[in-house]
């Protein structure tokens, strides 16, 4: 079983590249991440709303 707060779900502003590259660009929308990670993607918002643990399904790994 899955250790609790092993993700984290993002949301804000999409900037439309990477990781929110389906959403348009200023779109509020919402991804959800891998804790550990989440932060090397921060080029992927225009700006960033909420962060919160746990919430959501737990993501694929993105290579990106």
């Amino acid at each position: 079983m899955a250790a609790e707060h092993e993700h984290v779900t993002v949301w804000g502003l999409a900037a439309g590249v990477r990781t929110t590259k389906d959403a348009a660009r200023g779109a509020f929308t919402a991804r959800t991440y891998n804790r550990d990670t989440f932060q090397r993607f921060a080029e992927d918002w225009i700006d960033v709303l909420y962060i919160v643990p746990g919430l959501g399904k737990p993501p694929e790994e993105v290579t990106q």
